[in-house]
């Protein structure tokens, strides 16, 4: 069976890599959406957030998790700390259901 998870002796390049996503994905939530397209925009940070953490679970730390949830409050100029709290509780369930997820096949795990 193959393993699609994060190997750590490729070290830098993938943390890099997840960085570059989460940093990309913060700029997709500062695009100003109007009309219909709203209700069909995800949130793109808790998207990338939620499949680093399955594929590479010890690669964004909960503090930068943290971090990356105040930075949302403040470009959706929402109360400090309500998009940490969900990412946060977001990832410690991804976390823990994680091994359960990556036993469906890949089709499965999309509808999931």
């Amino acid at each position: 069976m193959r393993s699609y998870t994060y190997q750590s002796k490729q070290g830098l390049s993938w943390r890099v890599i997840g960085l570059a996503t989460v940093l990309l994905a913060l700029v997709f939530e500062m695009l100003v959406i109007s009309g219909w397209t709203m209700y069909i925009w995800p949130q793109w940070l808790l998207l990338i957030i939620c499949y680093w953490t399955v594929r590479a679970p010890n690669m964004i730390p909960l503090g930068v998790v943290l971090l990356f949830g105040l930075a949302l409050d403040v470009i959706h100029a929402n109360v400090l700390g309500v998009h940490a709290i969900v990412l946060l509780a977001l990832v410690y369930l991804v976390q823990k259901f994680r091994k359960r997820f990556l036993l469906f096949p890949v089709l499965q795990q999309a509808f999931l």
